[in-house]
């Protein structure tokens, strides 16, 4: 394919009807060639253009030179084309240049001669990289000394061109070549004439040398250490403090295993102000490890030359604990209090996977493991990514544990003492058997899961061969691996023609990261090492959450939630009752979510304006644990809950009792339960299968208040599929009523026809009406049910104005939903124990962490509170909220199992915000840009909700808030909208920002 793409550029260049022909020069053209990876052609295609005369500008050569390094380096002769290459094109610049002016044109030739200088200074930069790279110490000096040559006598080359000659030389003719060069620039630096020198030198050639020093093993005892003359250099010529120097000292200091110096620096790296990056975080657990590795030994760590420049600072060594800590406030400072949000490249801090695995692995080693489950729980509140190495830390550390004898010294004492210490502690470790038994069939089951991606029947016992046990005890079901009471599930995929393929095909990029993110084993294994019950273990790592976790500040969204004051104008309705909001929480999609998960959400749905969480329940194994959790969390955050039974689940028959046991009487409050339901209304989801629906559910309230402690039930379900006019009416055993569609179900726009119906049904017989809100549907699974619908015109700014401007307002709202993935419609946070689609490419790929939708809650709670009020707030900061798609509703998924959804073309390729103005605000008016191209200007108005909207081009999006002058006041950037997918995904994402202007 790329071999008839170059065929074709080739035949282009050669005839003169090709579109090329019409190109100065056609280098935009061969920069595919680098997109698809493809160095090689690229440079090929160069020569064939330069060969027929097309021109090759100096910027194009510094892309080859970037794109190509990797063929560069094992190329030799190819760098000399490219060289020559780049000798035509300054050369060609520089008579375009002289033609230009020798003609009139009014071209800067001094402007043109520093843009050549400053490419001429890049492309050195990255072949002496290069060349460093490649062990080619000769090209490296003979392309400087050349650069050299080029520039006027009072000048000498950069700083970072002299660092680049100071590690090549180092690297290949050792330290005393290093330090000569690094000498030689020094005197040319200070032999310049103060005007051409800065007001501190430069810190790059300082660096470089310090690192060659740091490279070597220390001096032997009583030697001389020649670092020491750079050091104190570095002292006296009181160079910039940058992150790059720190780190050159704290190399040094660390190969000399000179400690209290070490934490010392580090200290005083801390209190500047420079920022710690990776290498930073990686040297200070070296420091900690082999610190701890060395501690028996009685050795003098000698003085630094760094004593008098850094003896203010505490020298006491900082622990892990410490450290993670310390990393975690830095976390904090820099994304605002908010863990999940994604910093630019630019911006990113030192938490990455390599610092965490670091992290793990020394807490793992430590036998820390209530420190090594925090870790664990961060890479996913961080986003960051687990790799290989994140899974071995805990195995391997475990591994090494039991080697060691280390986790049975208690049971040994026991033993001696006639005591059985495991009785009633099943989840202990009762030996070292045991635990490298539970080990191996952990192993073995995510080998059963590598075989099935790999079309490999998994083989029995051949981990157990290894740990040198008995395989017949390994208990192991075919294609079910049970560890304590959790079981992982797995099923063999075989040919079409029943057989399994004897072919191997690696597994797909994303099966691997979703195995990689897999992490619940790790989570036992570290649980079962601390010997500890379950009650115990959770209050250790409760304690050790609140040592090494930040306080929690205020995020984004509980900002602009608190500036929602009391103020009126009035709508002119009156709130008669007391009004509630409830929220749809799916519980199958909690099923491994934590206490402190929970409280969380809890806390972040109450400051949003909702009252109670209507947990959905379908028969889940997890449920009485789940929903424990949940109504203990809803009481430690002054939240409430009930219990919304799925029907399309638990309606089998004999489920009344089954639903009484399990879900009514465990959450019974002083007698009384509130009770919902999802469906119930249509066949295949009747209560006890009884089609009667009236006769079934009048017989169940009738058994919850027949029980020994009787139980109340007010029951409040969502019937859709009845007759609005009529539902009450002909069920008379409901107390209240309500139904699902928050979403025009046709290509028309929102309305509140259904809502009325239902309401004057309810209030005609005393009856209460729960309206239900959404933002948006798209559902994308299987193949029939696989759909929109229309979830434009500002659906849920326009479906809470709507129900606020009803004759009647609903006694209730249930906002759909919290966290339903399957259906995008999630307004909670995505955290790392969520339970998202999952079962084909497609199902797993477009709802998540990527596509956040909490940046709409701030909007949210301000149609909440105006809905329990009755009157419009005001807030104390303008707030902006943006959403939209990703990819153009036309544009065709390249590698979709499913079609594209039902209804795709009821939607507008549009994007939406709304924008609510402070008393007082600067802001006046807004403009959108999409694809990189600034819109009109639409006014806003104060004491309302302003909905502005554009249609999307592809590109960058954004909306800026501007005063009456036209200046920005705050822009708020979303995600890039792309014209291609590779599966089809008609899901928003949302974002937003608060200005006190």
């Amino acid at each position: 394919m790329l071999a008839r793409a170059l065929h074709f550029f080739i035949a282009s260049l050669n005839s003169p009807q090709s579109p090329l022909s019409t190109f100065r020069t056609p280098e935009g053209l061969v920069w595919l060639f680098f997109e698809y990876h493809q160095p090689a052609i690229a440079l090929q295609a160069v020569e064939e253009m330069l060969d027929r005369g097309y021109n090759l500008s100096p910027q194009a050569c510094v892309r080859v030179l970037r794109e190509a390094r990797s063929v560069l380096i094992f190329h030799p002769d190819i760098t000399e084309r490219v060289l020559e290459w780049l000798k035509q094109a300054l050369a060609s610049s520089s008579k375009q240049g002289d033609s230009d002016h020798n003609r009139g044109i009014t071209s800067d030739t001094a402007e043109l001669q520093r843009e050549n200088e400053i490419l001429s200074h890049h492309l050195t930069a990255l072949l002496m990289e290069t060349f460093t790279f490649s062990a080619q110490p000769e090209w490296t000096r003979s392309l400087f000394q050349s650069y050299i040559a080029t520039l006027p006598p009072t000048s000498i080359a950069p700083p970072n061109l002299w660092s680049l000659l100071i590690k090549s030389e180092g690297e290949s003719y050792g330290l005393k070549a290093a330090e000569h060069i690094f000498d030689t620039w020094r005197t040319a630096y200070h032999d310049l004439p103060r005007s051409n020198r800065a007001a501190r030198p430069p810190t790059d050639p300082y660096v470089a040398i310090l690192r060659q020093h740091a490279r070597r093993a220390p001096p032997v005892k009583g030697g001389t250490d020649r670092a020491g003359r750079h050091i104190r250099l570095v002292v006296n010529d009181r160079l910039e403090l940058t992150t790059g120097l720190f780190n050159a000292l704290l190399a040094l200091e660390l190969t000399r295993r000179r400690y209290r110096s070490f934490w010392q620096l580090f200290r005083k790296m801390e209190a500047s102000g420079c920022q710690k990056n990776e290498s930073t975080w990686v040297m200070a657990l070296k420091a900690v490890r082999w610190k701890r590795i060395e501690r028996r030994r009685k050795r003098s760590e000698g003085a630094s030359p760094l004593q008098g420049w850094i003896a203010d600072n505490e020298g006491d060594p900082c622990g892990a604990r410490e450290l993670w800590s310390m990393l975690l406030d830095e976390h904090q400072a820099r994304t605002g209090g908010r863990p999940r949000l994604v910093l630019p490249k630019s911006q990113k801090i030192a938490g990455s996977t390599k610092v965490y695995n670091l992290f793990l692995e020394t807490f793992v080693d430590m036998e820390d493991w209530e420190a090594a489950t925090v870790v664990l729980e961060s890479f996913g509140i961080h986003r960051v990514e687990p790799s290989e190495a994140t899974h071995s830390a805990v195995v391997l550390g475990v591994v090494k544990a039991w080697e060691n004898d280390k986790l049975s010294v208690e049971l040994r004492e026991a033993r001696a003492l006639g005591l059985e210490p495991w009785k009633g502690r099943p989840r202990g470790v009762r030996d070292e058997a045991e635990g490298l038994r539970l080990l191996m069939k952990i192993l073995e089951g995510r080998e059963i899961r590598v075989g099935l991606w790999t079309r490999q029947q998994p083989q029995k016992g051949k981990l157990a061969q290894r740990f040198g046990l008995d395989a017949a005890q390994e208990d192991i079901e075919e294609g079910v691996l049970e560890s304590g009471n959790a079981a992982t599930k797995v099923e063999v995929t075989y040919d079409g023609d029943g057989t399994g393929s004897s072919s191997t095909t690696s597994a797909p990029p994303w099966m691997r990261q979703r195995e990689l993110r897999s992490m619940a084993y790790l989570f036992d294994l570290l649980e079962r090492c601390s010997g500890l019950n379950r009650s115990e273990w959770e209050e250790s790592l409760s304690q050790s959450r609140r040592e090494l976790l930040p306080r929690r500040t205020k995020g984004r969204h509980a900002q602009s939630m608190e500036t929602l004051g009391d103020g009126s104008p009035s709508m002119g309705k009156r709130a008669s009752t007391e009004r509630y909001v409830f929220a749809h929480v799916v519980q199958g999609n909690f099923q491994e979510y934590t206490a402190e998960a929970w409280e969380a959400d809890f806390a972040l749905a109450k400051v949003s304006g909702i009252d109670a969480f209507a947990i959905n329940v379908g028969g889940d194994a997890s449920d009485p644990t789940q929903l424990d959790l949940a109504y203990t969390a809803a009481e430690a955050t002054g939240m409430k809950a009930f219990i919304s039974l799925d029907m399309t689940y638990t309606s089998v028959f004999g489920s009344t009792d089954n639903i009484l046991s399990t879900y009514i009487t465990p959450f019974a409050d002083d007698g009384k339960v509130m009770l919902s339901t999802f469906s119930g209304e249509n066949s295949g989801t009747y209560l006890d299968g009884n089609s009667d629906i009236q006769s079934a559910w009048a017989s169940f309230k009738a058994a919850a208040a027949a029980l020994a402690s009787p139980v109340d039930i007010y029951f409040m379900p969502f019937w859709t599929g009845l007759d609005g006019s009529t539902a009450v009416t002909n069920h008379p055993v409901v107390d209240g009523i309500g139904q699902w569609l928050a979403w025009p179900t046709t290509d028309a726009a929102p309305s509140t026809g259904i809502d009325a119906a239902f309401q004057t049904d309810a209030l005609n017989n005393g009856k209460q009406y729960i309206a239900p809100v959404s933002p948006w549907f798209y559902v994308h699974v299987v193949a029939d049910n696989n759909y929109i619908y229309k979830s434009d015109d500002h659906l849920l700014a326009t479906r809470y104005e709507q129900l606020l401007e009803m004759d009647t307002l609903p006694d209730f709202i249930e906002i759909l939903t919290w966290n339903d993935y399957g259906e995008s419609h999630y307004l909670g946070p995505v955290r790392d124990a969520a339970n998202l689609p999952s079962g084909t490419d497609s199902s797993e790929s477009y709802a998540g962490a990527d596509f956040p939708h909490d940046g709409m809650l701030g909007l949210v709670a301000y149609y909440n509170q105006w809905y329990k009020t009755g009157t419009r707030p005001t807030v104390n900061e303008t707030q902006v909220y943006m959403w939209y798609r990703l990819h153009p509703k036309a544009a065709v998924a390249t590698s979709d199992a499913l079609a594209a959804p039902t209804n795709a073309d009821w939607t507008d390729d549009t994007l939406y915000a709304a924008v609510i103005l402070a008393p007082g605000s600067s802001v006046t008016s807004a403009r959108f840009s999409t694809g990189g191209v600034a819109g009109s200007v639409q006014s806003l108005a104060q004491g309302t909700v302003n909905k502005v909207s554009a249609t999307f081009s592809t590109g960058a999006q954004l909306i800026d808030l501007l005063d009456e002058s036209g200046n920005v006041v705050l822009t708020l950037a979303g995600q890039d909208i792309s014209d291609s997918t590779a599966i089809y995904n008609f899901n928003y994402v949302a974002t937003s920002a608060t200005t006190s202007q």
